[in-house]
């Protein structure tokens, strides 16, 4: 009797072994779908993770650009700068070079019109002269003439 009562109990014991066993075992069956599906949250962690390095790789490579755009831009306005003074500077002289163009003109015309006297003074001057050389011959036609006379007359004294 003590011997079936202990058979009894060990068979009740290897039955309550045999149902914490199948416990065990289907929290172990749990436990390991939970380990797979971390496994599966870790590597989409992981993914994830590798996406953020890149994305902060490409916002650093983004600010580097930003950064060498905001130089490139201040080159261009301080170009811009240099290059509205040169306007102004060549707008500045170009005016000057037209008032000086203004004033040779002028002068040139000055000239011009001094020539103009002068040419009119020297034809002036020329009719001058040639009416001056011809009373001249004019006056020596004269004198010869006169001489002629006197020579003549001179001479017919003379014979006489």
């Amino acid at each position: 009797r003590e011997l079936e009562e202990c058979n009894l109990s060990k068979e009740n014991c290897i039955d309550e072994l045999r149902s914490k066993l199948s416990e065990h075992e289907n929290t172990l069956e749990e436990q390991k779908k939970q380990i797979n599906q971390l496994n599966d949250e870790l590597q989409q962690l992981n993914g994830i993770e590798s996406k953020w390095q890149t994305c902060q790789r490409d916002l650093a490579n983004l600010e580097s650009d930003c950064q060498q755009a905001e130089l490139e831009a201040n080159e261009c306005r301080q170009e811009t700068e240099r290059l509205l003074q040169l306007v102004e500077t060549l707008t500045n002289s170009n005016t000057l070079l037209k008032t000086e163009n203004l004033t040779l003109t002028s002068k040139v015309q000055s000239l011009e019109n001094a020539d103009s006297s002068n040419s009119e003074i020297v034809e002036r001057l020329n009719q001058r002269l040639t009416n001056l050389e011809e009373e001249y011959l004019e006056h020596q036609r004269n004198a010869r003439t006169e001489v002629e006379s006197l020579e003549a007359l001179l001479s017919e004294k003379a014979q006489l």
